[in-house]
Formats: structure tokens, C-alpha cells, sequence
């Protein structure tokens, strides 16, 4: 006698998405066809599905007190954060005012936009040319020293920050593990 297996409903759903794919009369698969888009639900059950995945890692000897790093270590993320975003609308502020009548710069969403790209390494000295040599000279100057402030000091900065809480932490380690087990399976009384 053949035992029947149980499902969970995440699996009962997949099941139930993958079945009606294959007998649909329709490709629901294909983007430019009305109604349901089942290659986005899958996606999100896969996406949520690896998240559910991380979070399990919590309780893992080897890599429990790491999570526990990673999530301690992104509220000081967050206040570099601000720090840098600060700093990004002081650039772009003073780029609208300075090099307004430049297309990059016409507008104050652009020019976030702009800078964001350059602080990724997407810039371009070309965007200040003009028919003004002092505004191109300006402009060139003020964008090297958009980048020494944010490549180089900036990207400093969030490598000592994470660097000093990772080293903080590391030594408590098995304690931050611990403390996850007692918080998640001790008894409350």
C-alpha cells in the first residue's frame, strides 16, 4: 500500500501555478498576452521562498552568529547612509546652482541622478563641456572633487565603520548565537 505524501501550501501552490501552465489552452508565460503573468508569481515564490532560507541560517552554529553580524553591523550601514546621502544632495544642490544652464545639471532630479551614477563609476567629464572655458574648467574641477570626496573618503569611511563593528562583534560571537537560541527556544515562564 502506497503511502500519500503531504504537501505544504507553498508547495501545494507551486504545484497548483506549474499544472495550470502546462494544460493552459494560452501561454501565460508570454508578456504581451492579457491576464495572469504566472512567470512573476513564480519568481516572488522563489524570491520569498530563499529569503525563508536566510533567515533559517540564524540558527545554524556556523552561521548564526554571522547573521547576527550582518544584521548588527546594517544599522551602522544606515547612519553611513545618511552621511552619504547628505552629502550627495550638497553635490547636486551645488551642481543645479553652479551648472544650471547644462543639460545634466537643469534640474535638481537629474543631478541626483547623475551623481548617483558617478559614485557608482558611471561619470562622464564630458557633461561640463560649454562654450564657457571657466564653466568647463568650474565643472571639471568640481567633479574631481565630487570623486576624491566620495570615492575615496567616503568608501573609507564604510569600510573602517563595518571593519570596527565586525571586529566589536567577533568576539562575542557565540554569545550573539546563544542569545538567539534562548530568545527563539527558551522557555518563558
Amino acid at each position: 500500500m502506497e503511502e500519500e505524501r503531504s504537501y505544504s501550501p507553498g508547495e501545494l501552490f507551486m504545484l497548483t501555478v506549474l499544472w495550470h501552465i502546462k494544460t493552459s489552452e494560452h501561454n501565460l508565460v508570454d508578456p504581451n498576452l492579457p491576464g495572469v503573468r504566472f512567470d512573476i508569481i513564480l519568481a516572488l515564490v522563489a524570491f520569498l521562498t530563499l529569503i525563508k532560507l536566510f533567515l533559517q541560517f540564524e540558527f545554524t552554529p556556523s552561521f548564526g552568529p554571522l547573521y547576527k553580524m550582518l544584521q548588527r553591523m546594517l544599522g551602522e550601514l544606515m547612519k553611513f547612509l545618511v552621511i552619504w546621502s547628505i552629502q550627495l544632495v550638497m553635490f547636486a544642490a551645488v551642481a543645479v546652482l553652479a551648472f544650471g544652464s547644462l543639460e545634466t545639471f537643469s534640474d535638481f532630479n537629474s543631478s541626483i541622478v547623475y551623481f548617483v551614477e558617478a559614485s557608482l563609476g558611471n561619470f562622464d567629464m564630458e557633461n561640463f563641456e560649454s562654450p564657457n572655458q571657466n564653466l568647463y574648467l568650474l565643472g571639471e574641477y568640481f567633479q574631481v572633487l565630487f570623486l576624491l570626496i566620495n570615492l575615496i573618503l567616503m568608501l573609507n569611511l564604510v569600510i573602517a565603520i563595518l571593519s570596527k563593528s565586525f571586529s566589536v562583534m567577533s568576539l562575542h560571537a557565540n554569545g550573539l548565537y546563544c542569545d538567539t537560541l534562548v530568545k527563539n527556544f527558551g522557555h518563558n515562564e
